[in-house]
């Protein structure tokens, strides 16, 4: 038979683990959020003033730094 305290501990764990997972997805927003940003900078940037580099040079630049904001 449950007990209330067992009852209890059920719903301390599960808010717990919720309160992590809601963590974990607000971290991963974040990430996703600042590498959205630098791509549209990276895009106003080329529009507006070009780039020195060859478009597959570029083109690696951004992924390089995309991939470092979404920590890969």
């Amino acid at each position: 038979m449950t007990t209330f305290k067992t009852l209890e501990d059920t719903i301390d764990n599960f808010v717990g683990t919720t309160n992590k997972l809601i963590d974990s997805l607000k971290e991963e927003n974040r990430k996703q959020k600042e590498a959205l940003d630098y791509v549209k900078m990276w895009l106003n940037e080329n529009i507006d003033e070009g780039s020195k580099d060859s478009i597959e040079q570029d083109s690696a630049n951004l992924l390089q730094h995309v991939k470092e904001h979404l920590g890969e």
